[in-house]
C-alpha cells in the first residue's frame, strides 16, 4: 500500500500545483522561450514525396543519423529541476563530442526550466508540443540538431483521470537533416497513463492515425518516438499496429540481426525489454519506392547515472541509430 501511495504522489501533487493560479502562470512563463524558437513553416519550402528522388535501379545513397526518446519524469515533487540539468549536462556532453542524437524526444517536460534544459543540451532548435488553458500543456518538446522546416500538433481529445490535467498529444517536425534529399518527419507522442485505461489509448491512436494521414508520414522518411504507455499484448498496441501500418523499430531490430540492446542487459535480454517497454519508436516498412529508414542499432541508456542518489528518470532513455537509403 505504501509503494503504491509514493507511486501515485506526484500525479496528486500535480493536482495541487495546477490548482494554484499563481504556479501556473510562472509555468506558462518560463515555457515562452522554448515555444518561440521554431516557425511553422519556412517559406520556400517544399514536402516533396520519396517517389519523387528515387532514381531507376534502386537505393544508391545511405546515411545514418541517431534519435533519443526519453520520458524525463519532470512531474512535481520529483527534484525535475536538479534532474533536467544533469541530463541536459550529459546531452551537452555528447554534443562537444560530436557524439549526440540528432534528435531528442522528450516527454513529461511539465515542470522545470525548460529553456535553461534546452541551452544547456547543445541544440539550436526545439519546438513543444499542444498547449491551452490552464492545464500543464503536453510535456512534449522535440529538440533537434538540424533546422526544422515546418511543425505540426494535435491534442488528444479522450483522456482519463490525472492525464487529464495535461494537454497531452502528438506533434510531428519536418526538418531539412544535410545530405538526405527531402526533409525527415519525426514525431513525439505521450498516450494515457495507467494500464486499467487501454480503452482510453485506443481512441487517442483513432487521433494518431488521423494526424498521419493528415500530415503525409507514409509517404517519407519518418520515426515516431514517444512514451506510448502500451505493451506487447495489450490491444491498444495491435490495434496501433492495425490502425497506422507502423511498425515496431525494436522488432524490426530483432527480425533483421542488427545491434540490439539492453543497454548492459546479457543475450537474449533485448527480446524480453522490448517486449515489456511503453517507450518505443516506430517507423513505416520499405514503400514502393524502395527508399527505407531502418534501424541498424538500439539502446537503452541513462540507466545509471543518479542526482542526489536518485535515477535520472523514472524511465531509461530509447536511443536508435537509423540508416536511410534511397
Amino acid at each position: 500500500m505504501r509503494r503504491r501511495f509514493y507511486r501515485i504522489l506526484p500525479r496528486l501533487a500535480l493536482v495541487l500545483a495546477l490548482l494554484i493560479a499563481p504556479l501556473v502562470a510562472g509555468l506558462l512563463a518560463s515555457r515562452a522561450h522554448v515555444a518561440g524558437t521554431a516557425t511553422a513553416a519556412v517559406a520556400g519550402f517544399v514536402d516533396s514525396p520519396l517517389s519523387s528522388v528515387i532514381r531507376p535501379g534502386g537505393p544508391a545513397h545511405t546515411q545514418r543519423l541517431r534519435i533519443l526518446s526519453y520520458n524525463v519524469h519532470g512531474l512535481p515533487l520529483t527534484n525535475a529541476s536538479a534532474r533536467f540539468a544533469a541530463i541536459s549536462d550529459l546531452l551537452g556532453r555528447r554534443h562537444a563530442q560530436g557524439r549526440a542524437p540528432d534528435f531528442v524526444l522528450l516527454q513529461e517536460m511539465f515542470f522545470g526550466p525548460i529553456a535553461d534544459f534546452v541551452r544547456a543540451s547543445g541544440y539550436p532548435f526545439a519546438v513543444e508540443g499542444p498547449e491551452g488553458g490552464l492545464r500543464a500543456g503536453s510535456g512534449l518538446v522535440i529538440l533537434s540538431a538540424h533546422p526544422i522546416v515546418r511543425q505540426e500538433r494535435s491534442a488528444f481529445p479522450d483522456c482519463a483521470w490525472t492525464d487529464c490535467l495535461a494537454r497531452k498529444g502528438v506533434m510531428a517536425v519536418w526538418a531539412q537533416v544535410p545530405g538526405l534529399p527531402t526533409p525527415i518527419t519525426v514525431l513525439n507522442t505521450h498516450l494515457q497513463a495507467w494500464r486499467k485505461y487501454d480503452s482510453t489509448r485506443r481512441r487517442q491512436v483513432d487521433t494518431l492515425a488521423s494526424f498521419l494521414d493528415r500530415i503525409g508520414a507514409e509517404r517519407r522518411f519518418t520515426v515516431f518516438g514517444g512514451d506510448f504507455n502500451m505493451r506487447l499484448g495489450q490491444s491498444s498496441y495491435d490495434y496501433l499496429l492495425a490502425r497506422t501500418r507502423l511498425r515496431d523499430v525494436g522488432r524490426i531490430c530483432l527480425d533483421i540481426g542488427a545491434v540490439c540492446r539492453g543497454g548492459d542487459a546479457p543475450p537474449g535480454a533485448a527480446d524480453a525489454v522490448w517486449a515489456h517497454a511503453i517507450d518505443r519508436h516506430f517507423t513505416y516498412p520499405t514503400p514502393a519506392t524502395g527508399a527505407q529508414l531502418r534501424p541498424v542499432a538500439t539502446t537503452w541508456i541513462f540507466r545509471d547515472e543518479t542526482v542526489a542518489g536518485e535515477p535520472l528518470s523514472d524511465h531509461w532513455g530509447y536511443e536508435v541509430e537509423y540508416e536511410a537509403r534511397w
